[in-house]
Parts: structure tokens; C-alpha cells; sequence
């Protein structure tokens, strides 16, 4: 059997999102750690909500264990297909212009659709209201009905609804343009410091055996070398990350991810702290991080 196909057994099950997802991420650290129940998560529910979410039911660092980090994709500025501006320089001017008029959709606090257009809008100067939703998947649903009127999110999950013209899209937060979108420029193009990448990662409760453990991981690390796998992640604007990064052998790397997760925390809570300085807004509920 190849390894996409153990995965996806290994994928059958409940499905929770919603809320960033820390109402996925709170049911797996909470489960019984046999193996059974994994958790997919992203740095949303690991790194953003538990420092933007008061009372987050977990703790990234000391309730679970990786097995592996499975992707990375940038992030893609997209608009209801009729908003009026024709590229991201008149993009940019309308948020400005329009301010709070304009409605930003995002996946909960927290989540990467969240902090992507956190990080956009910081840059540009723009204060639009956000519109917060159970997951990424029904903001972009409204954002296609045309009832809100942009957001942030990763190139694996708006690819198909950009090309098949559904949305609009202004920039992409690569280095470089993607071949999927090869007609989608980077906001670098346009002279806007824009630039991040969001990272997938499968973990699971701590407690589950090491050897068990060991290997989930070696299934995730076979099945990310299938030429399948890379090339469809690739179709949607994805990367596979490079074997060093993806923590193949938790007992090895298990420190090195928590040190990256805690880093990462602060320097996300330093940024938050800025930013909200600047709009005069105050940071409630991160004392659970710090």
C-alpha cells in the first residue's frame, strides 16, 4: 500500500475546526494518547491562538508531541471578485481610503487567515472591521457571495477558487511568484515588505508511546517523498518541507520544536503588542503563554 494511502487511513476519523482551531487542538490534547487520535495543526492553533485566545483549553508546547511538519504555503491576498481595484497598488489605496468600511474575513482569533492579513494590513497602514468565522472555509464562502470584502489566506485552500475566478486575486506572500498563480504577483513586486509562510504539522497528545509515535513518523516522512504527494501540494501553491525540518525523529527533535514554538510565541506576542500600540487597542487573555 504507499504511504499517501496510509495517511489518508490514518486521516479517517472526527474532523473539529472552528474557533482558530484550538476547539480541535483542546479535543486532542485531551484525548486518550493511544495513537489513534492525531491532530493536524498549523501555526495558528500552535503559535497565534494561545497568545490571542484567553482561556485556550492547551498548551502547544507541553500537551503534545510532534511527528512531523508536513507543508508550508504562503499566504494569498484575495477580494470578491467585483471589488473595484485592478491591481495591489489600487488595492491598497481603497483599504486605506475606506478604512472600517471595508469587512476583512478570517477563520477565528488566532487562526493563520487571522494573522496573515494582521501582518498585511500592519504593513499597509489599513484598519478594516474583521469578521471572524468558524474556520477559514465559510469566510472564504461568504468572501465568493460577495458578503465580506477581502482576506488573507494560504495558497492550498484559494488556489482553485482563483483560478476558477471566483475571488480576485493581489498578491501572494512568497518570495516569488507561484507557479500556480503564475499570474498573481508577490507583494514584494508592488514594494510592499509583505513576506510569510504558514507551516501544517501533525502532532499528537503526549503520552502516546515512542514507538508509536516513531512510527507515525517514519509513514509521514515516506509518504511526503511520493512524487504525488509534492506534486499536488505543489498544484495548490505548496511546498514539502525539506527532511531536516520535518522532525522525522520526535525523540531527536521534540526540543527543537519546542524552542521554535516558544520563540516563535514571543515574537508573535511582541509584534501583537506593536501593532496594537499603534492602532490603540489593548492585548487581552496571553498570560497563559508567557
Amino acid at each position: 500500500m504507499p504511504n499517501a494511502d496510509r495517511m489518508i487511513q490514518l486521516s479517517k476519523g472526527m474532523l473539529t475546526g472552528g474557533a482558530g482551531g484550538t476547539i480541535g487542538s483542546a479535543r486532542a490534547a485531551a484525548a486518550t494518547p493511544d495513537g489513534y487520535t492525531l491532530l493536524a495543526a498549523a501555526m495558528g492553533s500552535h503559535v497565534a491562538a494561545p497568545v490571542l485566545t484567553p482561556n485556550v483549553k492547551y498548551d502547544p508546547v507541553v500537551d503534545f508531541v510532534p511527528i512531523g511538519i508536513t507543508a508550508h504555503s504562503p499566504a494569498v491576498v484575495i477580494a470578491r471578485k467585483d471589488f473595484p481595484a485592478q491591481d495591489l497598488k489600487e488595492f491598497i489605496a481603497v483599504l486605506r481610503q475606506r478604512g472600517d468600511a471595508l469587512k476583512e474575513a478570517h477563520g477565528g482569533t488566532g487562526a493563520s487567515s487571522h494573522m496573515a492579513c494582521l501582518l498585511f494590513t500592519a504593513e499597509i497602514g489599513a484598519k478594516p472591521t474583521l469578521v471572524a468565522y468558524r474556520g477559514s472555509g465559510p469566510g472564504l464562502n461568504d468572501l465568493v457571495g460577495g458578503h465580506v470584502d477581502f482576506m488573507c489566506e494560504q495558497s492550498v485552500s484559494v488556489a482553485e477558487s482563483v483560478l476558477a475566478g471566483s475571488v480576485k486575486a493581489y498578491a501572494v506572500s512568497a518570495g516569488e511568484r507561484l507557479a500556480m498563480l503564475p499570474n498573481v504577483p508577490t507583494a514584494r513586486e508592488a514594494g510592499v515588505n509583505y513576506e510569510m509562510s504558514v507551516w501544517a504539522g501533525l502532532f499528537a497528545p503526549k503520552g502516546v508511546p515512542p514507538e508509536v509515535i516513531a512510527r507515525l513518523a517514519d509513514t509521514v516522512d515516506k509518504a511526503l517523498d511520493e512524487p504525488a504527494v509534492r506534486e499536488t501540494l505543489a498544484k495548490l501553491g505548496g511546498s514539502i518541507p525539506a527532511k531536516a525540518e520535518r522532525w522525522s525523529r520526535p525523540t531527536r527533535h521534540e526540543a527543537r520544536l519546542t524552542s521554535r514554538c516558544a520563540n516563535a510565541v514571543q515574537e508573535l506576542l511582541d509584534f501583537v503588542l506593536e501593532v496594537n500600540a499603534h492602532l490603540g487597542q489593548r492585548l487581552r487573555g496571553f498570560q497563559h503563554m508567557t
